[in-house]
């Protein structure tokens, strides 16, 4: 949803998928069979406490309302969870945005800020996981304590039971089944204990994931058109006509209070090039609104190329076929001729096998937009829209007729060949005309920003006079990765030679990278080892405990 992409940032968005349907995988799978079979076996307890004897069954079940508190430390380990997912979210946003535009960061200097950038959101997503596994902590000390008031409450009044009715009626072999199978329940609990943090976690998971799936049906009628290749209208749509725009009005949805379109009146004709000085936005095709439109189709029949074209990390071949996937390698090369494309691709050493890198980074900008002209062009578009795109329309011009094109321009030297200019000013159209009715008009709008261009005007072929130079440097930048190669094999025996001399142990290592978390890590180790031996502790006591009771126990009864 194109709206939806306005309020929501899409690196943020991604990172957000990838954790939350993670965290919604541990939730419904193995962890959840987990839970399922822990709440059958709880229920199986109860039933059999109850045919034993229920009078101590029900009194031991009056610790439930402790054993329910326990969920109060789960919906705070469901919130920390949501606000950790969040701030990761954050942080994997600064990373994307970072490693997309690593040359850039790498030029300005900006390892550093980037760095206390990332680490000031990490900060927020460490004292979450802090919260969180501090209230998990106490989730597990509540419920080995509900444990231990089941025995001692179990064995203490079991025992009167036992006294009052006699062990021919109440064995202290019944007694000892109902306290074990009722705090069996609680060992349930404290096992998949975890578990419940993984079924929290997804429960927090859920919301963002379920309002993205919302987002289409509340701002869209026929985005999911888009992706159904068996959707299809009773009528084709057919663009080859004129485009006509009748007082429309246009706000972006971020700015709904500032109007880029005000009562905007023009016509694109058919088969000319009608440029525009400043906003674009959305019209009526043959009368009908593009609303009631398959916006699938609307979408195929329309090509455009943006200032700074986004391309794939795959070869040129790749990229252009992205606009026509069933293109054939003809078609391909009469769009890029038609594009001015072909020429400067067959200098390229693998021609249009060449990787173009992230983003088109292998490429200059105007080599960019004509690979994106390309693209829109294998299609055969009925309406070519140029956003800025003054690299792809040079030279191309009077290779693109036959097809509606509208080019939003500032650089006016690029538009002169229009047949049809429009002016703009505060979302309204304040002239129009050809390049030379405008500029006869000596105090136009256009005629001074014309002026204005020309004393800064450059060759607006500069790119091409610039390729040479950049296919040298490639070249240079694959002799030095040659040489390199093969200087690291002479030395490779000697560097393996080198690295097994300085290895360090890995558990050492780690040691060394925690250093910080030292006195963390000794208390941790120091509280695992108290709880592994109060276990032991506990299983001796508890001995103690049944044969003090049952030999007490015998000498008091009358049955012996």
């Amino acid at each position: 949803n194109i709206t939806y992409c306005d309020f929501n940032s899409i690196r943020q968005v991604s990172v957000k998928l990838f954790n939350n349907i993670d965290h919604m995988s541990k939730g419904i799978g193995f962890e959840f069979s987990v839970l399922l079979t822990a709440l059958l076996s709880a229920v199986c307890c109860v039933i059999v406490a109850l045919i034993i004897n229920w009078q101590l069954t029900l009194i031991i079940l009056c610790t439930a309302p402790f054993a329910i508190a326990g969920s109060f430390f789960s919906k705070l380990t469901a919130k920390e969870s949501k606000n950790e997912l969040d701030m990761y979210s954050q942080a994997g946003e600064i990373v994307q945005e970072v490693f997309s535009s690593i040359r850039t960061a790498i030029s300005l200097n900006g390892g550093k800020f980037e760095e206390k950038r990332y680490e000031k959101k990490l900060q927020a997503t460490h004292w979450s996981s802090v919260r969180k596994g501090s209230v998990f902590g106490l989730l597990t000390g509540w419920v080995y304590l509900v444990a231990y008031i089941i025995y001692a409450l179990g064995f203490s009044c079991g025992l009167f039971i036992m006294h009052d009715e006699g062990r021919k009626k109440f064995s202290f072999s019944d007694l000892f089944v109902i306290v074990v199978a009722l705090a069996r329940i609680v060992s349930y609990a404290a096992f998949v204990s975890p578990f419940f943090q993984s079924l929290e976690e997804s429960r927090g998971a859920l919301p963002p994931v379920f309002l993205l799936i919302d987002e289409e049906r509340k701002r869209s009628i026929n985005e999911a058109q888009i992706l159904d290749d068996a959707s299809t209208d009773d009528e084709d749509i057919d663009i080859n006509g004129d485009i006509q725009f009748e007082n429309v009005s246009f706000a972006y949805p971020t700015r709904s209070d500032v109007l880029a379109l005000q009562d905007l009146t023009l016509t694109a004709r058919v088969g000319e090039i009608t440029a525009l000085v400043g906003s674009n936005g959305s019209g009526g095709i043959h009368d009908r609104f593009t609303t009631e439109r398959n916006l699938k189709q609307l979408r195929q029949k329309t090509g455009v190329v943006n200032q700074e074209p986004i391309l794939f990390d795959t070869t040129i071949y790749e990229n252009i076929c992205l606009g026509k996937t069933s293109a054939t390698r003809v078609e391909i090369e009469t769009a890029a001729r038609q594009a001015n494309a072909h020429d400067f691709i067959v200098q390229l050493p693998d021609k249009y096998e060449t990787i173009v890198g992230e983003r088109g980074s292998q490429l200059s900008g105007g080599e960019k937009q004509r690979v994106a002209l390309t693209r829109a062009l294998i299609k055969q578009p009925s309406v070519l829209l140029l956003d800025e795109a003054t690299s792809a329309l040079d030279g191309a011009s009077e290779k693109i007729t036959g097809r509606t094109t509208i080019v939003i321009a500032h650089r006016l030297a690029t538009i002169q060949d229009a047949q049809r200019i429009y002016v703009l000013a505060n979302g309204r159209v304040i002239e129009q005309g050809t390049h030379e009715t405008l500029m006869a008009q000596k105090e136009s709008r256009y005629c001074e920003l014309m002026k204005a261009q020309q004393s800064e005007r450059k060759d607006i072929d500069i790119d091409d006079t610039t390729d040479a130079a950049q296919m040298d440097d490639n070249n240079q930048k694959k002799i030095s990765e040659h040489v390199r190669y093969h200087n690291g094999s002479e030395i490779e025996e000697e560097d393996k030679a080198s690295l097994v001399k300085n290895h360090q142990p890995v558990l050492w290592r780690l040691l060394l990278m925690n250093s910080p978390e030292l006195v963390i890590i000794i208390i941790g180790c120091v509280s695992c080892l108290i709880t592994g031996v109060s276990q032991s502790i506990y299983v001796v006591l508890l001995a103690e405990a049944i044969t003090v009771s049952f030999f007490s126990h015998i000498k008091r009864s009358p049955y012996k």
